[in-house]
């Protein structure tokens, strides 16, 4: 992940300083602060068989509840095996059914809960897509924004939205618990199918690579950035990891996850059972969200 290797420090010292509490610290934007290498690691999946994942949702909006206006996308829920190979922790989860947003939060959608009052802004580093004014980024992802941050956004939304659990964004990100490599499925990654290493060199417009989509028509589920999630980060020997498709909390851990790897990310980092994690005051060029309900 590039930049993420430096001012571990400082972001340290911030930790500290911000505890557990929903507070704007952090150097805004300036790309620096690594949580990678926790949980890392190739995770082929050869010799598991598929999940038993049912498939995609029907009746797009029935029963939603109230909320602001996103593209809500429905799964119906499944069990399937999480986790990667290599590191041997591969294990069977339980995912009710549960509705993600299509595309990650972009500027636009961002923008408007700032205008609101329901944000803070974002930072504004070299590679940050905020502006002060409306611009040409309005359909990139949101960068550049903390755990709390993002939290926030959720809460301006409403109608029950909130950062997916990690085994949630797995399973969707294997098209409701296939066992695939990537996404779209095995073959390798290439610039039609997203933003990665050896691309553009920065986000991309939100679902500009239909032919790298889910089953299900998620956009960007690998590239273009990571995406905060809410569980904090564990190994497998820091106990027992849900089995019932929520976030794992507890116990409390000093960083939280982030999924699905970013314009800068190749290899490993774009596997499907690939993580990494963050202090979650992090504001990163590469980190955006999107949330679930």
């Amino acid at each position: 992940m590039g930049r993420f290797a430096t001012a571990r420090r400082y972001v340290v010292l911030m930790a500290v300083v911000c505890g557990l509490v929903a507070i704007q610290c952090g150097d805004e934007g300036t790309g620096e602060g690594e949580g990678e290498g926790e949980g890392e690691g190739e995770g082929e999946g050869e010799g598991e068989g598929e999940g038993e994942g049912e498939g995609e949702g029907e009746g797009e909006g029935e029963g939603e509840p109230p909320g602001r206006s996103v593209d809500w996308v429905p799964l119906r829920g499944g069990t399937f095996w999480m986790g990667e190979v290599t590191l041997s922790a591969r294990h069977q989860v339980r995912v009710p059914e549960f509705t993600i947003m299509s595309t990650e939060a972009t500027v636009g959608e961002y923008r408007k809960c700032v205008d609101e009052g329901g944000c803070s802004e974002p930072g504004d580093g070299q590679w940050c897509n905020w502006s002060a004014e409306a611009g040409a980024l309005e359909d990139h992802p949101i960068n550049c924004v903390d755990w709390f941050q993002a939290h926030a956004f959720a809460s301006w939304v409403g109608g029950g939205a909130r950062l997916c659990s990690e085994a949630e964004w797995e399973y969707a990100a294997r098209s409701a618990g296939l066992l695939r490599l990537y996404p779209w499925g095995e073959d390798p990654p290439t610039c039609e199918l997203g933003a990665f290493l050896g691309c553009e060199g920065e986000t991309q417009s939100v679902c500009l690579h239909h032919a790298g989509n889910t089953d299900q028509g998620l956009c960007d589920m690998a590239g273009n950035v990571w995406e905060w999630v809410q569980d904090w980060h564990h190994f497998l020997a820091d106990g027992s990891a849900p089995d019932d498709g929520s976030a794992w909390e507890d116990p409390v851990s000093e960083s939280r996850v982030v999924r699905g790897g970013s314009w800068g990310s190749g290899g490993s980092e774009l596997y499907c059972d690939h993580n990494a994690s963050h202090f979650p005051a992090t504001r990163h060029d590469q980190i955006g969200f999107r949330l679930c309900r």
